[in-house]
C-alpha cells in the first residue's frame, strides 16, 4: 500500500504537537469505542477497500435473499475525486 505524504510548512515542534494529538485522539476514539462499525475512516489498518469489500459482501447477501424477507436497502456512491481541482 502507498502511503503519500503532505508537505508540512508547520516547524517541528508544531509537527510533534499534531502528532501527539492525532495519535491521542485515536486511541480515545478507539478506547471510548466512539466510531460506529461502518465507520472505514480515521480507523488504523481500514481504507477504502474494506468499506467497497464490505458493500459488495451486503450487495450479494441481499440479492441472495428471498424477496419476502427482503428489506429495503439503499445504496449513494459518490465521486470526489476531482474536489481538490475545484477548490
Amino acid at each position: 500500500m502507498i502511503h503519500d505524504r503532505h508537505i508540512s510548512l508547520l516547524t517541528v515542534s508544531t509537527q510533534i504537537l499534531e502528532n501527539t494529538m492525532h495519535k491521542r485522539l485515536s486511541q480515545n476514539l478507539h478506547i471510548k469505542n466512539i466510531l460506529v462499525a461502518e465507520q472505514f475512516g480515521f480507523k488504523k489498518g481500514m481504507s477504502t477497500e474494506n468499506a467497497m469489500q464490505k458493500t459488495i459482501d451486503s450487495v450479494f447477501i441481499s440479492l441472495k435473499t428471498p424477496h419476502h424477507h427482503h428489506k429495503k436497502d439503499n445504496l449513494m456512491l459518490e465521486d470526489f475525486s476531482a474536489i481538490w481541482t475545484k477548490l
